[in-house]
């Protein structure tokens, strides 16, 4: 890795595999391509799943909010950054994160949840924050990108069909999913909305909330063990 010539803040990124290989991420806004950041690890979706888990999908056109990182090769992109609440159950969970436009998954999970894997599908690409570094994890990315081993390729994939989604986890996963929750429906602060039969534990309402009717600030994530895992070159804004 050659040095840099601007300032720069270092991230942790997984090898998806449980080792960590450390990033850095320059601060610049316009960088030489002879600074071009390493190659992102792409993972594998050679997940290991336990033959019993709950399959929460969970679909957004783009984050809600700005994310702090830009996408190096496109610096002008807007980036959304999409908090989502991912609850506890009472298996191990295999999460499907979703998304047309580029997007950081800012993960919140709940004390006692299990993330047994992970897979991200993306017509653009994807980041996910606030994920336990020992968690395995696969990327797909349609438009440009690339995909992790053994990882699905299907058109429909980003998409929220899910009918064509449903099939291709049973394909691919041996796993229908459980619940599965779409931004665009409904406006939940972490937007963890009840799309299927069955009932999402939703964040309880803050004090500020419940005494004055609305949603205070965003709370920041909790601190975890965790890293952050892209499918692109990235810089911070």
């Amino acid at each position: 890795m050659g040095s840099w010539t601007r300032p720069f803040v270092v991230i942790v990124v997984a090898a998806l595999l449980g080792v960590a290989a450390l990033v850095t991420v320059p601060s610049s806004p316009a960088l030489a391509a002879a600074d071009e950041p390493p190659a992102p690890n792409l993972g594998s979706c050679r997940l290991n799943l336990p033959r019993d888990v709950t399959t929460i999908v969970y679909y957004t056109y783009g984050g809600s909010v700005a994310s702090r990182y830009r996408l190096f090769h496109e610096q002008d992109t807007h980036l959304g950054r999409q908090p989502i609440v991912v609850p506890k159950r009472d298996k191990r969970l295999f999460i499907v994160l979703v998304s047309y436009g580029p997007t950081e998954w800012d993960l919140r999970i709940d004390p006692g949840a299990d993330v047994a894997g992970a897979l991200v599908l993306g017509y653009r690409d994807q980041i996910v924050s606030n994920l336990p570094a020992n968690t395995r994890l696969g990327f797909s990315i349609f438009d440009g990108g690339g995909k992790g081993l053994d990882c699905p390729t299907s058109k429909s994939g980003w998409s929220d069909d899910m009918k064509a989604l449903s099939a291709m986890l049973n394909a691919e996963f041996s796993h229908y999913p459980d619940e599965h929750y779409n931004s665009g429906y409904e406006d939940c602060s972490y937007f963890l909305c009840q799309r299927s039969g069955k009932v999402a534990d939703k964040p309880k309402p803050s004090f500020w909330a419940r005494m004055f009717g609305g949603a205070k600030a965003e709370e920041p994530a909790p601190k975890t063990d965790s890293v952050i895992r892209t499918s692109a070159r990235l810089i911070v804004r």
